[in-house]
């Protein structure tokens, strides 16, 4: 559950070509999660009696920076002959929470001024939570200001020349592209390529090169970037840790377990997304028990993230889709939803306090999970109530 989540596919191959001139090396991290709404999609927030949504105001929700959108990076048409399925415009942060409700990562990229887009057979696909075999598509993620934590990428990953390609030759057939432009780190991958012989590594390569190179071309090409996007006035301020907003005491106490629990951050790795949530000053973590290592909780936030809890909160997920959920301390203004399959399964709850989205994770049981003294809605709930009274006090 850790974010940095880092998985070694099998069939590694290291492209080169005229346009990308490949690093060689390990992957990127691919629990990156390159999904969110195509840019302009406003948020519809879920009512709480029952009405019919509402859409929340077009200026609560950031807009790219870049002046090129999803339209200039490709169409169905563009993938064609290129992917084994045929595809339509996808909507990448459904795909991602079809898989785990999770904050995926184009939110913060989104809030940061970045574009992200999708292609695809509309199955779900997750970096955190795994992959559905039968997802065939494309993604593309522009992170603004990436200079800096580019660099982490490069030094960790010994990339060559500013660009990587990484490609692997099991079936589906998958290439991803990291580079750096003008400042913009865009990532793009290609799942289910067209491959006479998989094989083939110099095959693979050229199958992926002719849109990495539209890639590259495009956003080499774009101009007039505008400001980065501000929280509406009135956002209140989040801390900047996971134990400022709930204490391992608390939460040991909301789960009613007897041995002590630890904050843990990180997982190893560094990717786009990781470098995303950096930025957005989120650091993700994970709650353990002390004596057994054992994952039992997380947390994560994003300030001045309304807009993207809105639109999450009304995207289809598992285990179910949220449902408005009472939880005490939040203002006439909040809002509060969890997804719990049933009271003893995982349960997420998020938490809309303030103009900022926070989530917080009581993880399932499973073979060595530690026995709670409520069931996990319960404790959700709970866990749920002592962040807001530390945002609200």
């Amino acid at each position: 559950m850790a974010l940095f989540t880092f998985r070694v596919p099998s069939g590694i191959l290291v492209a080169t070509a005229l346009v990308i001139s490949l690093a060689a090396c390990s992957p990127p991290d691919p629990a990156s999660e390159t999904g969110a709404p195509t840019s302009g999609t406003t948020p519809t927030s879920i009512p709480t009696d029952g009405s019919t949504p509402t859409t929340a105001p077009a200026d609560s929700a950031p807009t790219p920076r870049l002046n090129i959108g999803c339209t200039d990076l490709g169409t169905p048409a563009t993938f064609a002959s290129l992917l084994t399925t045929p595809v339509t415009v996808g909507n990448p942060t459904t795909t991602a929470l079809a898989t785990q409700p999770t904050i995926p990562a184009a939110y913060p990229v989104r809030s940061l001024g970045g574009l992200v887009c999708e292609w695809s057979n509309g199955r779900p696909i997750s970096g955190t939570a795994g992959e559905d075999t039968g997802y065939v598509g494309a993604q593309v993620s522009i992170l603004p200001d990436a200079t800096a934590t580019w660099q982490q990428f490069v030094s960790t990953y010994l990339v060559v020349d500013n660009v990587q390609v990484y490609c692997t030759n099991a079936a589906p057939v998958f290439c991803s592209l990291n580079t750096l432009i003008n400042g913009y780190w865009v990532e793009a991958t290609l799942t289910g390529l067209t491959v006479a012989d998989p094989t083939n590594d110099a095959a693979v390569q050229a199958a992926a090169k002719s849109y990495f190179d539209t890639v590259i071309t495009t956003v080499t090409g774009a101009t007039a970037p505008s400001l980065a996007w501000q929280p509406p006035a009135g956002t209140l301020p989040l801390p900047a840790t996971c134990d400022e907003l709930v204490t391992p005491a608390q939460v040991q106490t909301a789960l009613g377990v007897p041995e002590p629990v630890f904050t843990t951050t990180g997982g190893g790795g560094w990717s786009q997304s990781s470098a995303a949530f950096h930025t957005a000053g989120i650091l993700p973590c994970t709650w353990v028990l002390g004596n057994a290592d054992i994952g039992v909780g997380s947390l994560s936030w994003l300030s001045g993230g309304s807009w993207a809890a809105l639109d999450a909160t009304a995207t289809p997920s598992v285990p179910q889709g949220a449902q408005p959920v009472t939880v005490p301390g939040l203002d006439a203004s909040d809002t509060a939803y969890i997804r719990c399959a049933t009271n003893d399964d995982g349960c997420w709850v998020d938490l809309l306090v303030g103009g900022n989205w926070i989530q917080a994770t009581v993880f399932p049981a499973e073979p060595g999970s530690p026995t709670l003294s409520v069931d996990r809605r319960t404790a959700a709930i709970q866990l749920a109530a002592q962040i807001v009274a530390t945002v609200r006090p």
